[in-house]
């Protein structure tokens, strides 16, 4: 069984752009020093981060039981997505799941994994699955693999959430549960909606809930929009994704879009991501050239001033001054952690979501 949390294809020249290894513009160790302690806002970030990744498992083994589950009459809708996307994060894997339908035979039943018959099965003993939907246990893995003797970690539960409104609409809900403890992970509704208006046609997914690891907590709201017109070639795809911690603790937000005006205009992509730490706001501002590129330029700005110009090129991060001044060295790879975090935090949530199936 292969782990679900994992980036799509469409995510490589994003990853390429950011490196695996960071490193600065300077090797002058007396270069200016900027007015930011990038490691406390890299903190903020990964204390929102760490709930969501507690779930990765859970999303893991319910992908491995997705074929037994539409073998047992479990209907996933997972017709392609009908408006034409870009190619830099491959947006097109958000609407995959558009709807799920649970038939009255499977609606109460527990799905678990049977090492004998070596795959997964109904136990009509367990009797407390959610009436309008399915349980699927959750078991510890290794690598993305089940491990024998199985370690029961807990449950997901999938639901109808169907209101009659315009999305169709899926509850989730992952419990750790075990001789330990009785902990609620996760909880969120996801929907999904096409329509079609002459030669226009928009998709949206959403999801909104939150995620806990028991010490720390982070709510989130997730929309993704796409838009294409069969006319004249011309689209446009955005995602919108919040993490906030209860209270006054610190939240992270992300916005990206990409657009062309028709078939015949190269698109463009832009990343606006902000970080707000102690009532103090980090933004950075990345806008990148053309489809699929590997390079990106921006701003970096810190309680409400820019203080960094941004080059992203090679798998490196590079900063200057606003007026073109090399940055301190040692200051300049903090940087490059920080600027990588804000821009793939957001796909620890989007890849841990247990609705998105290949």
């Amino acid at each position: 069984m292969k782990a679900a949390a994992r980036a799509p294809h469409a995510l490589v020249p994003l990853l390429a752009l950011l490196g695996t290894t960071a490193c600065g513009d300077s090797t002058d160790p007396g270069g200016q020093r900027l007015d930011i302690e990038a490691g406390e806002v890299l903190l903020a970030i990964q204390s929102l981060v760490v709930p969501v990744r507690t779930s990765a498992d859970a999303g893991s083994t319910l992908l491995g039981a997705t074929d037994a589950l539409v073998d047992a009459g479990v209907e996933f809708d997972r017709e392609p997505p009908q408006p034409e996307k870009g190619e830099w994060l491959g947006f097109d894997f958000l609407p995959e799941l558009a709807s799920v339908v649970f038939p009255p035979e499977v609606q109460g039943q527990t799905f678990i994994y049977d090492p004998a018959r070596e795959q997964w099965v109904i136990d009509e003993s367990r009797t407390d699955a959610p009436e309008t939907g399915i349980r699927v246990v959750w078991y510890a893995l290794s690598n993305g693999f089940l491990v024998f003797p199985l370690n029961e970690r807990g449950y997901i539960d999938l639901t109808d959430e169907d209101d009659g409104g315009a999305l169709s609409l899926l509850g989730v809900r992952m419990v750790a549960d075990n001789a330990t403890e009785t902990l609620l992970l996760s909880e969120f509704t996801r929907g999904h909606a096409l329509t079609v208006d002459g030669t226009e046609e928009v998709e949206r997914v959403e999801a909104a809930g939150f995620y806990s690891d028991g010490a720390n907590d982070a709510d989130f709201d997730l929309a993704s929009v796409a838009s294409a017109d069969e006319a004249t070639g011309g689209y446009l795809s955005s995602l919108d994704l919040e993490l906030t911690s209860p209270g006054t603790g610190p939240s992270y937000a992300v916005h990206f879009e990409e657009s062309a005006a028709s078939s015949a205009d190269d698109p463009r992509g832009r990343f606006l991501i902000t970080v707000v730490r102690d009532g103090v706001t980090t933004v950075l501002d990345i806008d990148l050239p053309g489809e699929g590129d590997t390079d990106g330029s921006g701003t970096l700005s810190h309680a409400g001033t820019t203080i960094a110009n941004v080059t992203l090129n090679s798998g490196q991060s590079r900063f200057t001054t606003p007026d073109g001044q090399r940055v301190d060295s040692g200051q300049a790879v903090e940087l490059s952690a920080l600027v990588r975090a804000m821009l793939i935090g957001w796909l620890d949530v989007v890849s841990s979501l247990p609705i998105f199936f290949d």
